[in-house]
């Protein structure tokens, strides 16, 4: 991700392991951004990618989709595919 991420000091410690790259903290010298396999944009910084989905809320605002099913999504649906996300 370009967007969330880890912020590290110029020592090579982490400052934040949980941060948006548009918020630099103190001391923080480099992001070093989040994995997320098999990313599909929806919107902006929003998408689907492969993560482990708890059951609770825990993302940014991403959709996380397990291992076994986000590799056959990304390779079936094409750029400019309309995308309904609802409740």
């Amino acid at each position: 991700s370009t967007l969330y991420g880890t912020w590290i000091n110029s020592a090579g410690e982490t400052v934040n392991s949980s941060a948006d790259s548009r918020k630099r903290p103190a001391g923080a010298t480099r992001f070093v951004g989040a994995d997320m396999p098999y990313w599909m944009r929806i919107n902006g910084g929003i998408g689907l990618h492969i993560g482990y989905v708890p059951e609770y809320p825990a993302s940014h605002g991403c959709i996380r989709v397990p291992e076994a099913i986000q590799p056959l999504i990304y390779s079936k649906v094409g750029l400019g595919t309309l995308v309904t996300v609802s409740h």
